[in-house]
């Protein structure tokens, strides 16, 4: 695969439209995303190649959706609070393994928010905002739902700021007709159960779903290496 390609510092400046740039890189993280051996199997080499190309494309996912931001997307309906339940699950769990903290408040069982869903800018504003949390240290988030709304907090050790997330966040809460703030280390993403949607129904995945699949929303947020908390 063309190291070039899956370089972290690739910053899509180059003279090409974003959206063949796009297209470029996404065939060629799919041809290399194939051609790597079970995980366990892997060399450090590849495992390291493997980071590199999840670092790209977290980037990436986030460049597409800020590229088309404003404009109308279709909702599905779904449960909304048991989507990122399990979510916030898969990733308090793969953030376990790997010694990083993140404490995670939510009530156990409430009855389902059926609310219109973009499903992956929900998981990746989601992530993205955990994975800016505990880079700086300890991190806290909390769900909480009404019929109304399903809110996402979450704390991080100290004040960060990071623009494209910010703005993805963003993109996230104008869809679900909801509000993003940012104020130093804490951050708030609220969902409205009323946005308008399409009547299609959506079922979100497991938390062990997640974690088994190597290219969901968990481990390309959480898995390129780049995570190492900072002493507090």
């Amino acid at each position: 695969m063309n190291s070039r390609i899956i370089s972290p510092d690739n910053d899509f400046s180059a003279k090409a439209p974003f959206s063949i740039q796009e297209g470029r890189c996404r065939e060629a993280l799919a041809r290399f995303f194939l051609s790597l051996p079970p995980a366990g199997q892997q060399s450090d080499v590849q495992r390291a190649a493997y980071r590199a190309a999840l670092r790209l494309l977290y980037r990436l996912e986030i460049r597409s959706v800020l590229q088309n931001a404003a404009l109308p997307r279709p909702l599905l309906i779904g449960d909304l609070y048991g989507m990122l339940r399990e979510l916030l699950t898969a990733c308090r769990r793969l953030l376990d393994g790997a010694g990083i903290r993140l404490a995670l408040h939510m009530p156990e069982v409430l009855p389902p928010v059926a609310a219109g869903i973009e499903p992956r800018i929900t998981a990746m504003a989601a992530v993205a905002l955990l994975r800016c949390a505990v880079q700086t240290g300890a991190a806290h988030a909390s769900l909480t739902a009404t019929p109304e709304q399903v809110m996402l907090a979450v704390s991080a050790a100290r004040a960060w700021e990071q623009p494209e997330v910010n703005a993805l966040a963003r993109e996230a809460a104008r869809l679900h007709r909801g509000v993003f703030t940012h104020s130093g280390n804490i951050t708030a993403l609220s969902f409205h159960a009323a946005a308008l949607h399409t009547g299609r129904w959506y079922i979100p995945p497991t938390a062990d779903v997640l974690l088994r699949d190597p290219l969901s929303p968990v481990h390309i947020g959480l898995c390129d290496g780049e995570l190492a908390q900072d002493e507090v």
